[in-house]
C-alpha cells in the first residue's frame, strides 16, 4: 500500500490501453517477424518514496510507442530474439503544470535487446531452457523536469 506524506492512501492507477499489430512467419526459415504499435494511458502514477514528502501522484501520463521483434530458430535447441522499442512518453496532465509536457522520469524513449535460449532435447535435462542476452536501455530522466538526465546503459 503506498502512503503519501500525509499518510493517506495514494489513488489507485487506472489505464486505458490500445494496441495494434501483426506477426510473420515466413516459408523461407525457422522464425518469425511481428510489428506493433500501443498508446496506454495512465492515470495516478506513483512517484518518489511511500510515506515520504516526495511521493506524489503524476496525473496523466501517455505513452505511445511501437515495437519490432524477430525470432529465429536455428535449430530444435537453439532459438535467437531480438527486439527494438521506441516509446514518446509524455504527462499531459498534472497539478504541477511545469511537468505537462515533459517525459516522465524513468521512461527510455529506445529499447532493445537480444536474446539466446537453448533447451535441452535429450537426457535428465530434457525440456529445460536457459537464456542469456543483452540489454540497451536509452537515455532517461531521473525527474519529471527533465533537468537530470540518466545515460545509457547496456545490461548484460
Amino acid at each position: 500500500l503506498a502512503l503519501d506524506a500525509n499518510n493517506d492512501p495514494a489513488k489507485p492507477e487506472k489505464a486505458d490501453n490500445y494496441e495494434v499489430g501483426v506477426k510473420f512467419k515466413p516459408n523461407s526459415f525457422d522464425g518469425q517477424f511481428g510489428i506493433a504499435a500501443y498508446q496506454v494511458t495512465k492515470e495516478n502514477l506513483t512517484s518518489g518514496s511511500s510515506g515520504t514528502a516526495v511521493f506524489r501522484q503524476l496525473g496523466e501520463v501517455r505513452n505511445r510507442g511501437i515495437e519490432f521483434e524477430a525470432v529465429a530458430n536455428l535449430n530444435r535447441a537453439i532459438t535467437v530474439v531480438g527486439t527494438l522499442s521506441y516509446v514518446d512518453s509524455e504527462v499531459i496532465k498534472d497539478t504541477n503544470s511545469a511537468n505537462v509536457g515533459k517525459t516522465p522520469a524513468q521512461i527510455a524513449s529506445k529499447l532493445a535487446s537480444v536474446w539466446g535460449n537453448y533447451r535441452f532435447i535429450d537426457g535428465i535435462l530434457d525440456g529445460l531452457k536457459v537464456g542469456a542476452g543483452v540489454r540497451y536501455i536509452g537515455e532517461t530522466y531521473a525527474d519529471n523536469t527533465k533537468k537530470k538526465k540518466v545515460p545509457t546503459a547496456t545490461l548484460r
